[in-house]
Parts: structure tokens; sequence; C-alpha cells
């Protein structure tokens, strides 16, 4: 089930998309006639998902061909409720760096990962929605929302308190394009000053 919002685009990409969804039924696209923003698409895309677990994938990003396939492995093997694994940002067109999960492969607590994370802000526990594989049941049963400021790791603060379970890899799948993102020292700054309940 692969999910596409179309957000008002004002190039080629309605006429690109319309012919993906001709090739693959599994293609499903939302089309807008202006842009809304992030926050509610990504709501939009959430709510007319079909399937067990999601994943998000940005419009300028990439993953690797079989991304999914390993991570649901690790989803049904485990029966964990969320799978962490690696960044890779580019900058220019060219590697820049990996950003770390900084955990070894394997299951951990909720308890034992959000303490570590806390420590660790740096991380990609909390600032990134595009290196994780979710429950859709827990963000719908729960109603878990976009905020407006630092929407990726208020809704991954969200999503942590109702998880049992959680699966580190350590390869890298995903691929982010970093044109312009949160400050760091501001997103540091929010999770020094947060206290996980």
């Amino acid at each position: 089930d692969i999910v596409v919002l179309d957000d008002g685009s004002t190039d080629n990409t309605r006429k690109i998309l319309r012919s993906y969804e001709k090739k693959d039924s599994r293609i499903r696209v939302i089309y807008k006639e202006k842009n809304y923003g992030v926050s509610n698409a990504r709501l939009e895309l959430i709510n007319n998902s079909l399937g067990e677990f999601l994943m998000f994938c940005d419009s300028d990003d990439y993953m690797d061909t079989n991304t999914v396939e390993k991570v649901m492995d690790k989803m049904s093997d485990n029966k964990v409720d969320c799978v962490i694994f690696k960044v890779k940002c580019i900058k220019k067109g060219f590697s820049h760096e990996e950003r770390n999960t900084y955990l070894r492969d394997g299951l951990y607590s909720k308890d034992k990962i959000s303490r570590y994370y806390l420590k660790n802000p740096r991380s990609l526990l909390w600032g990134s929605l595009c290196n994780k594989c979710y429950k859709s049941e827990i963000i719908k049963v729960n109603n878990i929302k976009f905020s407006k400021n630092l929407e990726d790791v208020i809704f991954n603060i969200k999503y942590f308190k109702y998880i049992n379970y959680c699966y580190i890899i350590s390869d890298c799948y995903y691929y982010y394009n970093q044109n312009n993102s949160l400050q760091m020292k501001d997103y540091i700054l929010y999770i020094k000053n947060l206290q996980y309940q």
C-alpha cells in the first residue's frame, strides 16, 4: 500500500504520479490543489493508509530497494512496536555523513531506549520519522498527531509512550537530502528540557 500526497505541486509531478497509478494498483495518490504543509500532508497519509505498519519517505529522499522487506522481517519476527535504522545525509548530491542509531542491533524495551536517547539527543530516535517503522494501530487508537513546531520530535515522543519494545538495525537504509532543517541546537535544547513520562 503506497499512498502519495501531491500537496499542490506546480511542476510535472501530477502527470508522473498518474502514470504510476496506472502501472501499479498498490499506488494511491491524493491530489491537493494548494499546499497545506507537511503536518497536514502526513496526517492525511496516515488516515488514508490501509496497512498494519507505517513508514514515511519525503519527496526528495529515497530508500534502499529492499528496506521495507528487511524492516518487516524485524517487525514480524520480534513482535516489536517500532524498528529504527540508520540514515545517510546527502548534501549537494554527495554522501555527507551517516546519522547513527548509537545502539547495537537488537531488541530494546521502551524504558531502556528512552532513557538512553534522552542522554543522547543527537541520535535519530526523536528527530526523524523516516528512519522508522511504526504500528498504524498505535498511532490511530491513541490519536497521535503532528505539532507545527518540532513535529517529528513531538510525534516520536508521543508514539514511544505507547510502545513496549523496539528493534535497532545498525545498517543504513534511508538517504536524506539535507537542504534546510531544524537547527540542531534548538532540537537539543528542547529535548534537554523535556521530561519523558
